[in-house]
């Protein structure tokens, strides 16, 4: 594809974070990082609860265990990330340009008068869904005067605040998407850059890649694929990590590829909503739209 048909994003948005409950996840999200989440709001049309979060993670739970959305959390296997959402400018040229890619688009969830969404099928992208986000330019201020009428039923407290001990963040630095061969690590990359301006820095071994879109690129060793890890900026890793070890979190060693090119820690799928969480050492700091 031409490069002049390719989209401009400044990188990942946010991603959306399924769990079983939701009070579990802010409770380690506002125990490990100096943030805040939204006051959990029903979305009736999925019968499910969410929470954005100030950096980056738009985690939602089911509202009932037969609704909408837990039957949507089963048929994709459970907890994890299922969406990850960059911001475009122009999000019908951008919708137009990867749907001309032959990637299947599946719906237009939004936010009327806030946002606009676009989503593509998770069929196309090796298990993770792809999604385009474009803000109305006075969304902040709706957002805001949204989050203060909620704020004004639990006391006058717009968000669930940070706990105390809880270390700074500049955001998601990136996620890790795992697909089962080489040969899909090639196709996927072509695939990308057919979506979006970008570059990639491909591992000597060709097992692994790094992206300009902060995404990257694992191939697993058991044929699985979907997002399996997610990274944060921390500016003080050693903070972070006596942090996130206070709170329960078990280390776990990081694969080559990234501790050949990051100072990181490594924590245990097992307790953080069936995902590696990586903490990376960098003053990177990502926009906080959504608050």
């Amino acid at each position: 594809m031409a490069k002049r048909d390719r989209v401009e994003t400044n990188g990942i948005d946010h991603v959306h974070l399924n769990v079983d409950r939701l009070d579990e996840a802010i409770a380690l999200f506002t125990r490990l990082f100096d943030c805040k989440h939204n006051r959990p709001l029903y979305i009736e049309s999925i019968d499910g609860i969410n929470s954005m979060n100030s950096f980056g993670l738009d985690v939602i739970a089911p509202a009932s265990e037969e609704g909408l959305y837990a039957k949507m959390m089963r048929r994709m296997g459970g907890e994890g990330i299922s969406a990850v959402s960059f911001y475009v400018d122009d999000l019908d040229d951008a919708t137009r340009k990867i749907e001309a890619t032959g990637i299947r688009k599946i719906s237009e969830i939004g936010y009327p008068g806030i946002e606009r969404q676009t989503q593509f099928h998770a069929g196309d992208c090796y298990g993770m869904s792809l999604e385009l986000v474009y803000l109305y330019p006075d969304a902040l201020e709706k957002m805001r005067a949204l989050q203060a009428e909620q704020g004004r039923e639990h006391g006058g407290e717009a968000y669930i605040e940070a706990q105390p001990g809880a270390v700074a963040t500049g955001g998601v630095h990136h996620v890790r998407l795992r697909v089962p061969s080489p040969e899909d690590l090639t196709a996927a990359i072509e695939k990308f850059e057919s979506w979006f301006e970008c570059s990639w820095e491909r591992a000597a071994d060709g097992r692994s890649a790094t992206s300009t879109l902060d995404v990257h690129l694992l191939v697993s060793d058991d044929g699985r694929q979907g997002v399996d890890a997610f990274g944060m900026a921390v500016p003080d890793l050693e903070a972070a990590t006596r942090r996130a070890e206070a709170v329960g979190m078990t280390p776990i060693e990081a694969p080559s590829y990234l501790r050949e090119r990051e100072r990181v820690a490594c924590y245990a799928p097992s307790d953080c909503f069936g995902l590696s969480l990586v903490l990376v050492e960098s003053d990177r700091k990502r926009p906080h739209r959504h608050h």
